[in-house]
């Protein structure tokens, strides 16, 4: 008989039957994979749908107020400017949540909670992020004047202007008030629960270094990520936006603070240092002092809990950015940030 590579078997009827000996197939970890890829291009998709949104309304209020013949020639006054960025920023939220509920049959409660967790002193949370998004700040800061000292001056400058109550109330609402409702509900309600069920520590690092990514700004990026590595933790930790929105208010409600004193007639500027520079130590050492306080109370409040998966850190990140809806999210993302460096560097020559 002629001899066979693969192995024998003998049915009762007396034949000989050939199985070739095919790998095994884990059909629970392939199915696994598809559903993790689905749900990172669930996450690329929302980000992309959020920008166009943004451009649609934005065209569509600008055409509604100044008109096609206006748009070629547009001098809105800076306070106005920002009352439409925070108006379109939320409309575009709420268009883009709606697409993405209906298209994956969710309900926006799945990913939004307000619960308070009383095992854990908020306050003191808040404050030590706050602490912690202030050195992050002066990080960037240094960075930014390093780059300088090599003439790469790409930071978007400042052009908050405070001539009037008005003025104030704008800088407030699209400095504060939005960037902490919209980019909270996006990164740290939807994305991050979206990835946690692929693991805690990778569902914080993706989210902040979409968030970093996201800002446009090259010089933002570090001091961005590292605000989401905090605010994704303590929403991780306490299971409720709400003390990642207060952190993220304050970290921006002290920038628009300190715009409007250095803004004062009769601050000078070393007077302006001095308030700055204490107020940003005053702040930090309070953040270390309750960071000791919880390390030594609640121990287990600076840990992750273990969860049983099947794909690890490095995987789950490999999957994730080789994803195509992450991956035009990026790409978009990366292309904008990059006009806009080129933009500001060309104007400030």
């Amino acid at each position: 008989m002629q001899d066979y590579p693969y192995p024998q078997f003998q049915n009762n009827y007396g034949y000989i039957n050939q199985f070739p000996n095919y790998p095994t197939i884990d059909y629970e970890k392939t199915v696994k994979r598809i559903k993790a890829k689905s749900d990172f291009n669930t996450v690329g998709i929302a980000v992309i749908t959020y920008f166009l949104c943004f451009l649609i309304i934005t065209l569509v209020i600008l055409i509604s107020i100044f008109g096609l013949n206006g748009l070629s020639n547009l001098d809105i006054p800076s306070s106005f400017e920002s009352l439409i960025d925070g108006t379109v920023s939320l409309l575009s939220l709420f268009v883009s949540t709606i697409i993405i509920c209906a298209i994956k049959k969710i309900h926006p409660r799945e990913f939004i909670s307000f619960r308070r967790d009383k095992s854990v002193n908020i306050a003191s949370v808040i404050f030590i992020g706050i602490s912690i998004c202030m050195l992050a700040n002066l990080a960037t800061s240094l960075l930014a004047s390093n780059l300088n000292m090599f003439g790469l001056n790409y930071t978007i400058p400042d052009t908050t202007q405070f001539n009037s109550p008005f003025d104030i109330v704008t800088a407030i609402f699209s400095v504060c008030v939005v960037p902490a409702f919209v980019e909270e509900f996006a990164f740290r309600g939807f994305i991050l629960h979206s990835l946690r069920k692929h693991g805690d520590s990778f569902a914080i690092f993706a989210s902040a270094l979409l968030f970093g990514l996201l800002h446009g700004n090259f010089t933002q990026a570090p001091f961005a990520f590292i605000v989401g590595l905090v605010l994704g933790y303590v929403v991780v930790k306490t299971n409720s936006l709400l003390p990642a929105m207060l952190i993220h208010f304050f970290n921006n409600f002290y920038s628009v603070v300190m715009d409007f004193i250095s803004n004062l007639n009769f601050i000078t500027s070393e007077v302006f240092s001095i308030i700055s520079d204490a107020t940003l130590i005053a702040i930090i050492i309070i953040g270390i002092v309750l960071f000791a306080k919880i390390a030594k109370k609640q121990k287990s409040f600076f840990k992750l809990q273990k969860q049983d998966l099947i794909f690890n850190f490095k995987q789950n990140t490999k999957m994730f950015f080789s994803s195509a809806g992450v991956i035009v999210a990026i790409i978009f993302t990366l292309s904008e940030a990059v006009y806009s460096m080129i933009t500001v560097m060309l104007s400030s020559r």
